[in-house]
């Protein structure tokens, strides 16, 4: 989460999307799938004790992760680089909060 909040903050200073921008976009795919997969690990320990409506909500808090992971992977592979600063405004309310 802090190097994703670290790369958007950095990404936001800059004026066009450069080479490094783009490796930066490719960090925060990488660590956005880590955080979506990281989801049912986190819920196993309810589902054992049967909360099962406890893990489908922290599984709907978190769901934003996958689905903008695979936003992202499109604007990476098809070179849509011009989507990626409304992208960036999805993420940054989720990543507001990290100093």
């Amino acid at each position: 989460m802090r190097t994703v909040a670290e790369v958007l903050r950095r990404m936001s200073q800059k004026t066009e999307i450069d080479d490094e921008a783009k490796d930066m976009a490719a960090l925060m795919y990488f660590c956005l799938v880590d955080i979506d997969k990281s989801i049912d690990e986190a819920v196993e320990a309810w589902e054992k004790r049967d909360y099962w409506k406890k893990a489908e909500e922290f599984r709907y808090k978190w769901r934003w992760a996958g689905y903008l992971a695979a936003e992202l992977k499109q604007v990476i592979l098809k070179d849509e680089w011009e989507k990626l600063p409304a992208l960036m405004a999805q993420l940054i309310p989720h990543f507001a909060d990290i100093k």
